[in-house]
């Protein structure tokens, strides 16, 4: 899918309706539906994907998040986060980023959402992750939040093949709701790689 190039800073809600209009396309033309949509985003593609997300509740069934880029009300005027720097001119001026925040907005994705935040990662800071899921509770089923926090991971070095397994092994799961512990009874028996 192409997004618009023109979509940055004021007009970054081009990008998140841009997003929106190609899972809709997906669904109108059959090749895909809500309940075998999954939205899977890297660093600050979180941002887009998850405020996607929070627009129309429902339009996918699950949402994959790769150490996150998600409170930018709060990180975005810090100079000291290396992303939040080199970033500026793609994110635009960040006192005003409700309209595009997942954390600011605080309302539920309609799907489940698994979420691997890197314990280390100074781009995207494992608290963002921790200010979003709470942001997430609060309207959202915890059965439907699942996140795995990675510690020998950061942008620069990825996130590790057991990461990216356990993904995918959320990706492939049958649609249902369930506990962590239920979720991970899985992953192991289907698996058989997650140390307990």
């Amino acid at each position: 899918a192409v997004v618009s190039t023109q979509s940055t800073g004021d007009s970054k809600i081009t990008a998140i309706m841009d997003t929106l209009a190609c899972v809709q396309y997906c669904h109108h033309t059959s090749l895909s539906s809500p309940s075998s949509s999954v939205l899977q985003s890297l660093s600050a593609g979180a941002l887009i994907a998850t405020r996607a997300a929070q627009l129309q509740p429902g339009i996918i069934s699950k949402l994959v998040l790769q150490l996150p880029f998600l409170d930018l009300s709060l990180s975005g005027g810090d100079p000291s986060l290396p992303l939040t720097t080199e970033e500026r001119e793609e994110w635009g001026c960040h006192g005003d980023s409700g309209n595009i925040c997942p954390v600011a907005m605080g309302t539920e994705t309609g799907c489940q959402v698994f979420i691997t935040a890197a314990e280390r990662d100074r781009r995207a800071p494992v608290w963002h992750t921790a200010n979003f899921v709470s942001a997430l509770a609060s309207v959202q089923s915890e059965d439907d939040v699942f996140v795995n926090v990675v510690r020998k991971a950061d942008h620069e070095t990825g996130m590790g093949e057991e990461a990216y397994r356990l993904e995918m092994a959320f990706v492939k799961r049958e649609q249902g709701r369930g506990s962590f512990e239920g979720f991970t009874k899985w992953v192991k028996q289907s698996l058989g790689f997650l140390r307990t």
